[in-house]
């Protein structure tokens, strides 16, 4: 599926283009700050160059499909998003913003340039999930029509802990329907 992804694609404001190593210190940065950390399962804490280094070669094996969101009007790092395939032509989203540029609007226009993606590249259904506390992704997910499905404990790196966890899903239709577009 993802060979037909785009590398690069803009929004209105945003540019999301292919994670890169001069993206090492920005990435690091912000995982720095627990309070993003914590939300997200695949982030060890503290996070180091090398931790940005192994993922930045995951990244490049083509599995996963990881952008770094900057402005258009600038290089900065401002987080990633990244798409995931999964069996019977469904993907998982995951996401995060370093915490000075979050409540601006960024990630919904990320998400909403991501998920009209997916959907023209053929997936049925879009994955994502929330831990508990994580309120502001949850607001975001259900914003989009995703709706809450499976709740367990998920093993977060940065605490070393089960965390509960909300799995959501967002199916074609319902996201044509609200953002017809895309």
């Amino acid at each position: 599926m993802f060979d037909r992804l785009p590398h690069t694609h803009r929004t209105s404001r945003l540019v999301l283009r292919p994670l890169a190593s001069r993206d090492g210190a920005s990435v690091v940065e912000h995982m720095s700050d627990f309070e993003t950390a914590r939300m997200l399962a695949r982030v060890p804490s503290p996070y180091t160059l090398e931790d940005f280094d192994q993922f930045l070669a995951y990244t490049q094996t083509g599995e996963e499909q990881v952008w770094a969101i900057t402005h258009a009007t600038g290089c900065a790092l401002l987080g990633c998003i990244g798409l995931l395939p999964m069996k019977g032509g469904a993907v998982r989203v995951g996401f995060w913003l370093g915490a000075p540029h979050r409540r601006q609007g960024i990630m919904k226009e990320t998400l909403t340039a991501v998920l009209e993606i997916a959907f023209k590249q053929g997936a049925e259904k879009v994955y994502a999930g929330y831990f508990d506390d994580n309120h502001p992704s949850r607001d975001l997910q259900l914003s989009f029509g995703f709706v809450p499905g499976a709740r367990a404990l998920e093993f977060c790196m940065a605490t070393g802990k089960k965390r509960p966890h909300t799995d959501t899903f967002l199916c074609a239709g319902k996201f044509e329907s609200c953002y017809p577009d895309g």
